[in-house]
Parts: structure tokens; sequence; C-alpha cells
């Protein structure tokens, strides 16, 4: 082939067309091999500027000097704000002016491009996408909507006649009766979860004591109650009563209806928000790190904000300066208040300027470019803490004049959108006094005051509703009153606030959980806060110092001389020793004493006593006797012969159960009876409410809705018509709207990469951003269907109708609840995907692989064995089942009891300590594959004796829960055929099925309600049809299936959407997959498991 002519030819000079390129002018913007560079050069043009390729377009070119034609201008004179040259410079126009390079604004400016462009492309172009789909979604769903209502026009105008003014006492009765039966059957389901509850609390508590513990027995018989306590107990579900429709008697009485109101058009200025980007998940330190400090120069120093990650503003109590410091400490500049006075705090906006509070004169101002401006002036209130908000608006907490009411504002520059100052109950959320009452708005967009008054963290959501208060955390070393000052939220959404008598920050969640204190770095009365890129960032107001022995970050002493620092630890009597009193205290000569570092305090095991050598303990046991033995006890002749593990293995296993069984007891189970006792709860708090609703429903629908309406339903459906066709003209106008600026925003990002690849000073300087623009979102426009308005009623001419209540109808869903989700962390896929090890199972056709543990899988073929094998390859047993013939399929349970499908006797069966159990018996039907859930059920793939048919059946042990068959109007979601249809349940609860004859994976939800179909992703090299075999899921949601025909898997994510492929690892005929522990299992048909590592 003519190397210039392969598509994967290297880059060549562009004079001789053949030499690999080497150089490059930078002006003329030409490669060169070096050979050329006479050549290009011979003309002896001076603005020739010749680089390494590597460092092409690094030469900024700079526009020519108006007055100095032959000059280039590489400064900006600020006093004039035009390009200046070197001459320009020297010249008595200029003479005493600053300047500034121009290769410093370049380079500012394309920083602040890179930013825009990433803005863009990750958080203004998304979101108006969403905008996009949202109203099309409107559009395309809204004939739907629209023939609904005129179906229910017809259908309401055909009933509803009866005489009710006789049955509103008795329906009002029966509604209480019925109220008080809905009370009592909540209230019993919540005392049942309250019991489990307090036995998960006593549970906790033993696991911190065996945790704590280095005793062996305690912890080797330890038995975990999670399995237990992860049934969920039933979900009752109560549905408030309805009316019944009765027979209508359309000859004695008129039907009746009301009148259709119109079209309801909402435009909310700020229904839209931008979307937030995506912040990697980041745990706090086990230590927090000093890493700075800073003299600002203040008596009093209160509040501080950052401006970028290297530049703090300042302020102070006596003082009208803010000052603003670099990281180093040096002064950069300092303003003065416009009143001379002190500001009352101060804060800094996502363009950089500083907005500050003053008190004295009562008004809010900005600086931008040195110059001040007032933004709000308040009557009958001082301003006092402010905050900027994510999307640029200002929150302020103020005090009324007379000290006796407290509120936050919201203002859009210098407009007052929303007032925040009562709760629900029209009680005072805030102290009302001119105490600290420190702000900041949360990633969530609630609003967290620090009200010293009140000694609380008061956090309502966006709305303004009161979420919770915070008013410290129990603790035997911070003695002094929680009374927050300073407050700020990191990129977790975590909640800092000040202590300022206790020297330390109290970090909370964002749900006012307490995580943590950050009190060692020696802090000193702690006031104003800022978090910046994952640095706090503290102003301190005083520089006490402390008495350390009553510290609150006092270290651990000594318990014998009780002022040393702890250095050791006697693991045995569990006592804190420094190394002189070492002496004093093995003084005793006791033998077991066993002195270690402090650090690996409790490391030494304590083995029970054996009962049948007093002076032994044991350290081994016995698998046939299932006893701990001693040493002398495993050479005695009763243990002949048998095998023994070792007690220490034994424990480190049961230890990490145990810290697995803690954190998943924490974290996922008690959290989850935690949601469901406050569900239970909310819903006996609304009772009260709801059926007094109902009570006001039946009263009001007895006194109104009678009037003929046979004569208006024909209107009323053209009325539906006319308000349909406005709606939709509404939304169409909308969208194009959108549509028009997403097409500036295209525009823009297009001109944005051609200045990024641009090395012209001038292009890039002149930029001027669009972000701000593109940021104020569309109004939302919100279009409510039509609704009927009440019209009066004669009560002299006809009577007034209604219906009967329905009693309560209560369900009783046995597995309504479901447990939490633990978080994982991201991972991304191996740009290389690595073969871990290869094991040769024997098998002649090798069909499914399981993991058994990190240790052990579990394998089956077209033979009637299963076997088990370790990761070195080595046969560790056989199972063989019962009847005759291979098992089509095989899982594992959450107990690591094995689970195989059997064809030949149609049934489901269980391989438990050896013993085979029948769980399943099929008629009709014949199981194919089969996987655990999460929840420890049965997803079972089956087809008909006939072969016409195939479904998906969900098992909770032997009981039938749900049938998968058929979606939108009866048709199939599977092939019917005895075909491969392997399965597994996705992170999500999605239920994914490898259809090998209809060349798809499909993928429902949990209701079984289909999401999508898989067919294969477009490829050159994968020549094949698409024929899935085996299928499995990981940590991520991605879903990973076998293309046995194109000897690779394919990687899709939760929504289908094709990754990537894994072809190399050398992979021939893929079948049957699993993943463990992010490690991918791959059966192939020859014989080989393949262990591959695919993810970071």
């Amino acid at each position: 082939m003519d190397p210039r002519l392969s598509a994967q030819d290297v880059i060549r000079c562009d004079i001789c067309e053949t030499a690999e390129v080497q150089m490059y002018c930078d002006f003329c913007h030409v490669k060169l091999c070096k050979p050329c560079i006479g050549e290009h050069i011979a003309d002896e043009y001076e603005k020739h500027k010749i680089v390494l390729f590597q460092k092409k377009k690094s030469t900024l070119i700079y526009p020519k000097c108006a007055t100095h034609p032959t000059k280039t201008c590489d400064l900006q004179c600020k006093e004039c704000d035009i390009h200046v040259c070197p001459s320009c410079f020297t010249s008595s126009q200029h003479k005493g002016h600053s300047f500034l390079e121009l290769s410093e604004i370049y380079n500012s400016k394309k920083k602040d491009i890179a930013k825009d462009t990433e803005e863009l492309q990750h958080i203004i172009s998304p979101t108006y996408e969403e905008i996009t789909n949202d109203l099309e979604t409107q559009i395309a769903n809204f004939e739907g909507e629209y023939k609904k209502l005129k179906t229910a026009v017809t259908e309401y105008g055909k009933q509803w006649h009866r005489e009710i003014d006789n049955v509103i006492i008795a329906m009002k009765k029966e509604i209480k009766s019925l109220k008080r039966k809905h009370f009592d059957i909540l209230k019993k389901h919540t005392d049942e979860v309250k019991q489990i509850q307090s036995l998960i609390e006593q549970t906790l508590q033993n696991l911190k004591e065996i945790e704590e513990s280095n005793e062996v027995s305690l912890t080797f018989q330890y038995s975990s109650r999670n399995k237990e306590f992860s049934k969920l107990p039933p979900k009752v579900q109560i549905s408030l009563p309805m009316f019944n429709p009765k027979p209508v008697n359309g000859e004695q009485i008129y039907k009746l209806f009301g009148s259709l109101a119109s079209l309801s058009t909402t435009t909310e200025e700020n229904g839209y928000k931008l979307k937030k980007p995506e912040t990697s998940n980041r745990e706090l330190l086990e230590e927090p790190e000093l890493i700075t400090t800073m003299d600002t120069g203040y008596e009093k120093l209160r509040s501080v904000a950052c401006l970028s990650e290297e530049e703090i503003w300042t302020s102070g109590l006596v003082m009208s300066d803010m000052k603003c410091f670099n990281i180093q400490g040096s002064l950069i500049t300092a303003i003065k208040t416009k009143s001379g006075e002190r500001p009352g705090d101060i804060a800094v906006t996502s363009d950089g300027d500083l907005v500050y509070s003053d008190g004295a004169t009562g008004t809010v101002n900005k600086i931008k470019n040195g110059q001040t401006e007032e933004m709000i002036r308040l009557q009958g209130w001082v301003p006092f803490n402010l905050c900027v908000t994510s999307s640029g608006d200002l929150l302020v907490t103020m005090f009324s004049v007379d000290q006796t009411h407290s509120k936050v504002l919201r203002y859009s520059g210098s407009t007052e959108k929303q007032t925040i100052q009562f709760d629900d109950e029209d009680k005072p959320l805030y102290s009302g006094n001119n105490k600290i009452k420190y702000i900041n708005e949360n990633r969530n967009l609630d609003i967290c005051v620090a009200d010293n008054g009140t000694g609380a963290v008061v956090v309502v959501n966006q709305a303004g509703n009161l979420r919770f208060r915070y008013t410290g955390h129990p603790s035997t070393t911070k003695d002094k009153q929680f009374k927050p000052f300073g407050i700020t939220t990191d990129s977790q959404s975590q909640i800092l606030t000040s202590d300022y008598h206790n020297h330390c920050i109290h970090i909370l969640d964002q749900d006012g959980q307490f995580l943590r204190n950050i009190d060692d770095c020696d802090l000193q009365n702690p006031f104003g806060l800022c978090v910046n890129k994952n640095n706090l960032f503290v102003a301190e107001t005083s520089t006490e110092t402390m008495d350390p022995r009553h510290s609150a970050q006092d270290v651990i002493r000594c318990d014998l001389c009780e002022t040393a620092i702890v250095q050791m630890y006697c693991d045995f009597c569990h006592v804190n020793l420094c190394k002189p009193c070492i002496g004093e205290h093995i003084a005793d000569e006791y033998t077991k004493h066993h002195i270690v570092p402090f650090q690996q305090r409790k490391s030494t095991l304590i083995y029970p006593k054996c009962a049948t050598h007093e002076t032994k303990s044991c350290e081994l046991k016995c698998k046939e006797c299932d006893i701990p033995i001693c040493s002398l006890c495993s050479v005695s002749q009763q243990q002949k012969g048998h095998n023994f593990l070792v007690l220490g293995e034994i424990y480190n296993s049961k230890k990490n159960d145990i810290a697995k069984d803690t954190e998943e007891i924490q974290n996922i189970i008690s959290p989850t009876y935690e949601d469901i006792t406050n569900d239970l709860e909310k819903q006996i708090a609304n009772l009260d409410g709801e059926y007094e609703k109902l009570t006001t429903a039946v009263t009001e629908h007895g006194e109104q809705w009678h009037k003929e309406i046979d004569n208006i339903i024909n209107a009323m459906k053209k009325e539906i018509d006319d308000l349909k066709e406005k709606h939709f003209d509404i939304l169409k106008k909308h969208a194009e709207e959108v549509k028009q600026i997403q097409s500036l925003i295209e525009q823009t990002l297009f001109h944005l990469k051609e200045i990024e690849e641009s090395n012209e000073v001038s292009m890039t300087i002149e930029y001027s951003s669009r972000n701000k623009e593109f940021s104020k979102l569309p109004p939302k426009i919100q279009v409510s269907l039509p609704m009927f308005n009440p019209k009066p009623v004669d009560t002299e001419q006809m009577n007034k109708l209604f219906g009967s209540l329905a009693p309560l109808s209560t369900t009783t869903k046995e597995n309504g609840y479901n447990l939490k989700k633990p978080e994982t962390s991201s991972r991304e896929l191996l740009e290389e995907p690595e073969l871990i090890t290869t094991i040769d199972t024997g098998y002649e056709k090798l069909r499914n692989v399981t993991c058994l543990s990190e240790e052990e899988i579990l394998t089956s073929g077209k033979v009637s064995d299963i076997k088990c094998f370790n990761m070195q390859g080595s046969l560790m047993k056989t199972i063989t089942k019962k009847s005759w013939g291979a098992p089509n399929d095989i899982a594992v349970t959450g107990d690591g009891d094995l689970v195989y499908s059997d064809w030949k006797t149609k049934t489901v069966n269980k391989v438990k300590n050896g013993q085979t159990e029948e769980m399943i018996r099929l008629q009709g039907w014949v199981p194919k594959h089969l996987c655990v859930t999460s929840s420890g059920d049965l997803l079972v793939t089956m087809y008909s004796d006939d072969r016409t048919q195939s479904k998906v059946v969900h098992y909770s042990g032997f009981t039938e829960k749900q049938t998968i068959q058929f979606y939108e109007e009866g048709k199939p979601l599977y092939s019917g055929n005895d075909r491969i249809k392997y399965i597994s349940e996705n992170r999500n609860l999605d239920i994914c099925v490898a259809d090998y004859k209809a060349g798809a994976v499909v993928v429902v939800n949990q209701a079984g309600k289909l999401r999508f179909r898989y067919t294969g992703h477009p490829s050159t090299t994968k020549t094949e049809p698409f024929v899935p075999h085996g299928i499995t899921t990981d940590s991520q949601s991605q879903i990973l299936t076998a293309d046995y025909h194109n000897h690779c898997i394919h990687i899709l994510d939760q929504d289908g959407q094709f990754l990537r492929y894994i072809d190399n690892c050398d992979l021939k005929n893929p079948f049957g997959l699993c993943v463990y522990k992010n490690n991918l299992f791959v059966a192939e048909w020859k014989g080989k498991v393949k262990k591959i590592k695919y993810l970071e």
C-alpha cells in the first residue's frame, strides 16, 4: 500500500509530503520535516517561528500596533484600555500608566473559555435538552389525556344520579368508623416494626461489644441475625374509602354535571434548574490536616469568603476594611465600606465581585471593578449575614429595627423573590434578635442558617419549609452549650458549622445527622467559615490558650500516672500505659501480661481454656466434633484421623463477618426500618386531615353538583377540543423557542472550539462569555388540563344525589418494602481488560459458571456432574444430580446453597449440606435458566411443553409471586421455544433475559414492564449475527452478555446503551457468565473458565 494513502498513515511534511513531520512553523501554520526547514525560511520573512511539532500553536500571534505598524502589541494599558507595543510603552502618552501582559490576559481568557465550554457541554446544553424532551413528551402525551377527559365526561354524564341527602349522616358515621379501623391497623403494624427496631439496636450493641473484644470464644459463638432482619415485614396498604356507583333511574332524575373550566396556564420564571455537575464521592479524612495559617491583622476577625482557589476575602468586627489575601498570607488589596462602618458579612458572586451588608445604612452593596454600588436598601429591617446561591441569587438574614423578628429574604439582583420567616404552624423559624445568623445554600438547594440565639442550625428546603433543626451532639468533652456561628456546605452536601465556645467544627450530612467534629488543628474560637475545592477556611476571632489537661482536644493518657501520653497497652488486662509505667504494671509477675504498642491494642487473641487440659488454651477446632481443642487434644486418640481448623483464622473470618453485618445493619437494614416507621407514623399523623377531607367532600358533594347535564355534554366535548388545540399551540410555541436557544448554544460551542484551537491573541482576549445569558433558563410553562367548575344548586327543584361509601381496602404485600441499596463507588471500565487466570474444568461442553465465593466457583456442562473449583484450578468437590441428564442452569443462594434446574423432571432443586431437596415442580412447563435475586427470591425462565410459549416466573421460596410473559396488547416478550434464555437481575431491580432465538437482550422493570431490547451493536469486525448466550450484571448496574459466535462480551449500561466489547483475552465461544467482586468469569464452550478484570 502506498504509505501516503494509508488510513493509518502518520502526519507528514507539507512541503515534501513524504517525510514524517518533526517541526512546525507557528506563524505560517506549516508542518515541516527538518530537511525542508531551509526551503521554508528561504524567503527570509522575519516572522517565521520554527518549533517542535508537539509544541505547535504555542507561539502567540499578537495584534499589530495601530501607531507603530512594524511592531506587535504584547501589553495592555490599564488606564487607556488599549493594546500597546514596546514603543508605545516608553512614549509620553503612556507615562506613569499601569500595564498588563497580553499573554497573561490570553491565558486567563483561555481558562475562561475552557470553563465556559465545559459548562455549556455538561450543564447548560443538557438542561435545554431536558427542557425540550419534557415539552415534546407533553405534546406526545396530551392526545391521550384529552381522550381520557372526553371519556370521563361521557361516563360521568351517564351516572351519579341518586338522592344523597338521606345518606350523608350515615356516611359521616361510617367514615368515622373506618378512620378508627384504619388507625388501629397502622398502629399495630407500627408497634411490630418498632419491636424489630429495638432488637436491631440490641444486636448493634452486641456487635459493638464483640468488635471491641479480642476474646475468641465471644467472636466464635457469634451467629448473624441479618438474614432474619432482612426479611422485612409485609407492607400494609390501606386505601381511603371511595364512592361506589349505584344504578340510576333516568326517568325520574336528570343527569347532573358541572361546567368545564378553561386551561390554566402558569408561567414559572424559575421552573427549570440547571443540571448540577457530577461530583466524586469523597470520604472525610480520619485526621483533618492543617495546611496553612494566615495572620489577617484583625483584632476580632469574623468573616471569610473564597474569591478563588488562591485568594480569600476577610472582614472583622471593629474595622471598616475588607481585606483580600493570597494563600501565602500576603495582603493583595483592602477596600473600605462606603459608610465607613464595619460590614455585617461578606460574600463573593460567581463573577468575582464582593458583596457586603451594612447594618449602619440598612443596605447590601456590591463592589465591582473597585466601585461600590448599592444593591438593596431596607426599611424597618437591618441586613446581617448573606450568601450567594448556585443560581446567582442572594440570600440575606435580617432582623427588625426593634429586634423582635428575624427572617431570610431571597433576592434576584435588587428584586425580592421570597421571604422565609414562619413554619407551617405560623411559628417563627428564627430567633427574633440581632444575634448571628450566618447563612449558606446546600447543593440540594436547602437553606441552612446558624441561629446563634436559639443554639440551633435551622435548615429549610428551597420552598422555605422546615426540614430539621440541629441543636448539637452529645459529648463528654464538649462541655459548653452549642452556639453555632459560621456555616458553610461542601461538594458532598455536608453542612459545616463553627462551635465557637467548644473550639471545634461540627460536620453534618444533608439530613442533619452528625458525622464528626473537627477539633484538632489547634482551633481557637472559630467564627466565619467557607469551603473551596474541598478545603475548609476557618476565621478565628481570638487566640486564647487552653490548659491541655482540660482541652476538648485532649489526647489519651496513661491509666497509671494519668499524666503522660499513652504509648503502650496491656492486651490482656486492657490497660493504657506510658513506657515508664510498664515496669510497675508487670511487677506482679503475672504471666499473662502482653505489652504491645497502643496502636496494636486488642490484637492479641484470648483463646478459650481447654476443658480437658486446664493449663492449655484451645487454638484449634475439630471439624468432625465441632468443638474447640488444644494442641494436646489434637494428638489424642479421641481426635485421631480428624481434621482441624485454626481458631485464629475462624476468629478473623468471623470478625470480617461481624464488620459486614454491622455495616449492613447500620447502613441498610436499620435505615430501612427507620423509613418504614417514618412512613407509618406519617400515615397515622395524616389520618385526621385525610378523613376530614373525605367528610368535607361528602358534605360539599351533597350540597352541590345538581344540575341537568345531558344538554351540555356535546358542548363540553366541543369545548374540550378547542382547549386541546389551544394547549397544543402553547406547548409547540414554547418548544420552538427553546430549540432556537439550543441552536445558539451549538453555534457558541463551535465558536469556542475555534478559539481554543487558535493561538491568535486578539481572537481570544476579545471573547465575551454568553454562559450567563444561556443560564437564564426560559420560563416553565405549566398547562393544566381542564377541570369541572362547581355551580349553585336549586335545592327546591331537585334532590341531592350521591353514591355509597366503599369500606377500607387493606392489602398486605409480602415484599412491599425493599432494603436500602448500599452506595457503591464509581468504577471505570479498564481501557484493556486483563486475563487473570484460566481454569480447565475437564468438560467437553461447558455451559454454566456461578460464583460460590471469592475463591470458589461452580460449573456445569452437558453431563450430570456439577463441579466446584478453587481459583488455582483444583477440583474441590463434585455434585451429581439426582436424575439422569445435564442441569439446564445453576445458581448460588445467599446462604451458599446450590440451586439447579432439571429439564428431565421439570423441577428446580436445592443442594444444602450435601442433601438435594425439591423446591419447585412444574406442570405443562419446563424450567430453563434461573438466577437468585438481591432479596433472595428466584427468577426462572421456562418454556411450555409444546415449545410455543416462554415466560419468566418469580418465586419466593416455593410460592409463585409474579409471571412475566406479555407486554402491550398481549404480545409475547420472549420467543416461544426451548432455546437459551439466561436471566439476571440488575442492581436497579430490572430483569434481564438473553433471548437466544430472538437475537436480543430483553429488559423489563421490577413490575414486568418492557424497558428496552438490545439487538447488538454495528461493527465491521463482528461479522456473525448477534445471538446472546450467558448474561450477568455488575456493581455499576452494567449488563454483560456473551456473543458466542463473535467470540466476545458486550457491555451495556443499565438503559441498554452499548459501552464496549471485551474481545481480547483470547475468548473462544463464550457461553455462561457471572460477576463477583468486579471480576468477570467466562465459561467457554470447550471447557475453560476465564477470570477477567475489566473494571478499575
